[in-house]
Order: C-alpha cells, then sequence, then structure tokens
C-alpha cells in the first residue's frame, strides 16, 4: 500500500482522459436482489452495498434490477454502481457478461458486445460483480478481477462511497477503502484474494498524479486474454 495504482487501456487514452474529478451528486444503484426473497440466487451482498451506499448518497437504488434500467441509465450524469452477477462465459464468444432479472424474474444474461454501441455518460461505472470485465466505453470504470468475497466487497464498497462522499477522488477512495479492509484483518483475512479484485480505470485527478502513484497497463491485452 505505498500508493494507490491506476490503469488505462492504452497511453493514449491515459493522455487524453485528463484529470476529471467526478462531479456527480447523486448515485443510481443496481442490484440482484428479489426483495420477495423468491430467488434461490438472490445477492444478499447486492442489498447490502445499496443500502451502505444510500447511507452516504442520494439517487435512485433499484433492487431487483432489470437489462432495461441498466439500458436506462448509461447515458445519466450519476454514478453507476452495478452490483449483480457477472462472469465469463468460455462457451460464448462473447465472454463476459453480467446477469440482470427478466419479466419473469429469470436470469438474463447481458454480454459486453451487447452494450459496445450504447453511449455512456455516467463520470464513474462501479461493477460490483465477479469477474465484471466491462468498462472500456467509460470514463472511469472501477471493476472486480477475479470472484469476490461478499463480505469484504460490501466492506470495500462501503468505506469507498464514504470517501468519495467527503471529497476523495474515486482513485483515492478505493485506495483507502482496500487498506482500511487490511489494517482491520487478520493474517489469514488480510489475503489479497479478499480486497486486491477491485481495481481503477480511467481518468485521474491531478493531485494523484505523480509518477509513483500511477501504474500504467499497457500489457492489459495480455492480461484479458489470460483470465478469459
Amino acid at each position: 500500500f505505498a500508493a494507490p495504482i491506476a490503469y488505462s487501456f492504452s497511453s493514449q487514452l491515459m493522455i487524453a482522459s485528463g484529470h476529471e474529478r467526478v462531479s456527480a451528486e447523486e448515485v443510481v444503484g443496481l442490484g440482484y436482489y428479489n426483495l420477495s426473497k423468491t430467488r434461490t440466487n438472490n445477492l444478499p451482498g447486492s442489498k447490502k452495498e445499496l443500502d451502505l451506499i444510500r447511507r452516504y448518497w442520494e439517487g435512485e437504488f433499484v433492487y431487483d434490477a432489470s437489462r432495461d434500467d441498466l439500458l436506462k441509465n448509461l447515458n445519466t450524469n450519476k454514478i453507476l454502481h452495478v452490483a449483480v452477477h457477472g462472469g465469463t462465459d468460455t462457451l460464448s464468444i462473447f465472454g463476459s457478461y453480467l446477469s440482470f432479472a427478466n419479466k419473469e424474474g429469470r436470469e438474463l444474461k447481458v454480454y459486453s458486445n451487447q452494450l459496445h454501441n450504447e453511449k455512456t455518460n455516467s463520470p464513474l461505472v462501479v461493477l460490483s460483480a465477479c469477474q465484471s470485465g466491462f468498462g472500456k466505453s467509460v470514463k472511469a470504470v472501477i471493476q472486480s478481477l477475479w470472484r469476490t468475497d461478499d463480505d469484504a466487497s460490501v466492506e470495500i464498497m462501503g468505506a469507498f462511497y464514504r470517501a468519495m462522499r467527503i471529497g476523495e477522488p474515486p482513485l483515492m477512495a478505493l485506495y483507502e477503502a482496500r487498506k482500511k479492509l487490511v489494517s482491520k484483518s487478520d493474517y489469514k483475512t488480510a489475503h489479497p484474494a479478499r480486497w486486491a479484485s477491485f481495481v481503477y480505470y480511467g481518468n485521474l485527478e491531478e493531485r494523484d498524479s505523480h509518477p509513483l502513484f500511477i501504474m500504467m497497463a499497457l500489457a492489459l491485452a495480455g492480461l484479458l486474454f489470460f483470465l478469459y
């Protein structure tokens, strides 16, 4: 934890992105939790995350979100938080997906290629989903690289949004949230597998842009190939 680390999909995007702060005042939170508890694959952590975010941020929170809820909020100027099932389908050429509920309450997978041409205006998208390999078309994104521990994710996200609410830029907020989790853990629960999956891609705020604070993922394509 010597310094926060930010990634970019290319050096050109890093240079072009500039140094922008997230100026949004509200959050759109999308979850995967049926309040009637009739769904067998509910995500309890999804509900906990949205409940925590609501303590610090105003906005719209949809606990049992659908694909339409995602599409109608992609072009918002609010922070978009997506806490649903996600993963990589090894049997599909489209790879990464997010899972939402359809009208019958069944799981509906939304693949990355289905969102490729969608306009995204949100200053920050947080993908709190297992192996959520999305986000290339947004200004800034926080996503997970592997299957995450529910309790750790809830704690990290709560601390992250609390830090953002008091003025920290996303990169520093994520850094502080992860550091806080580790500081409260013992030698078993401090394992990086619990907290290191969440990474930040995108714009940097000027005070974060010291060379010691930046690691550019120029080999990202190789990493994604390895993961998927």
